[in-house]
C-alpha cells in the first residue's frame, strides 16, 4: 500500500504488520519530537520500508532515528528507510488521526533533501493490506497450532 500526502496526528503513528511493506511517502508526522513513535515495525515484520519524502517535525536525523522502531531496536525487524526528507511541512497534506488511507500524488511537493530513485507504484488501500494480514496472521497461528497438536500426540 501506499500512505502518501497525510498529516498524521493523535495517539499513535503507524503501524506496518508484519505481511506488509508500504510505501510510506509525503507525509507530514505532528509529534516527531516528544517521544512517540511515527512508524512502528510489529513483530515479523522484517521487510524494509520506504519512508523517504516526508517531514518529521525536524530535520535532525537522530530525532527522526529515535521516532522509529525497526531494525534499529529489533534486528529481527526491517529497515525503515526515511533519507531522503522534507526539510518543511507538505503543505498537501490532509490531517488524519487514526489510520491513513491512500491518496493521489501530489501536483506539488516540497522539495527533498535528495531526489530518490522513482518507481511505478500500484496503490492499494490500506484496508485491504490489514485484512490481507490478519487473513495472513490467523493462518500462520492455526499452522502453528496444528503443528503444537501433532507433536504432542506423537510423543
Amino acid at each position: 500500500g501506499v500512505v502518501r500526502n497525510n498529516t498524521i496526528a493523535g495517539a499513535t503513528g503507524i503501524s506496518v504488520q508484519a505481511s506488509s511493506k508500504p510505501t510510506i511517502t509525503y507525509n507530514n508526522f505532528e509529534f516527531g519530537n516528544d517521544g512517540r513513535t511515527n512508524i512502528f515495525l510489529a513483530e515479523g515484520a522484517n521487510q524494509d520500508v520506504d519512508a523517504a519524502n516526508n517531514w518529521w517535525g525536524t530535520t535532525d536525523t537522530q530525532a527522526i532515528e529515535r521516532s522509529i522502531h525497526d531494525f534499529e531496536e529489533d534486528f529481527t525487524l526491517g529497515k525503515v528507510n526515511f533519507v531522503p526528507f522534507l526539510t518543511e511541512p507538505n503543505p498537501e497534506a490532509t490531517m488524519v488521526t487514526n489510520i491513513p488511507s491512500p491518496t493521489p500524488s501530489p501536483a506539488s511537493s516540497p522539495s527533498p533533501t535528495a531526489t530518490p530513485d522513482q518507481k511505478p507504484e500500484t496503490p492499494q488501500t490500506l484496508q485491504f493490506e490489514t485484512i490481507l494480514g490478519a487473513v495472513i496472521a490467523v493462518v500462520v497461528i492455526v499452522a502453528g497450532l496444528g503443528l503444537l497438536v501433532y507433536s504432542i500426540k506423537r510423543r
